[in-house]
């Protein structure tokens, strides 16, 4: 079951990503492809049990990497109002 939910996630980010890249917005780009990375990792953490130390740090820079240009553009969007 989990398995199947991180699958079902990670094909959903893989389609953000693809969205993201016709866009061609480089912050939402980055933070989309992330979210795949992410999402990717934790699905192989639970397909690879004896490499989930791998998967799961590669899951939490990817998270960081994800909030990072979030956090940016919340800012650049609450200075312009």
């Amino acid at each position: 079951m989990l398995l199947n939910l991180l699958t079902a996630g990670a094909a959903c980010a893989l389609g953000a990503f693809l969205i993201a890249l016709r866009i061609g917005e480089p912050g939402r780009i980055q933070r989309a492809g992330a979210l795949f990375v992410a999402m990717l990792s934790l699905m192989l953490a639970v397909i690879f049990p004896g490499a989930e130390l791998f998967f799961g740090f590669v899951g939490i820079v990817a998270a960081i990497a994800y909030a990072i240009p979030a956090v940016r553009s919340i800012r650049s969007t609450s200075e312009d109002e």
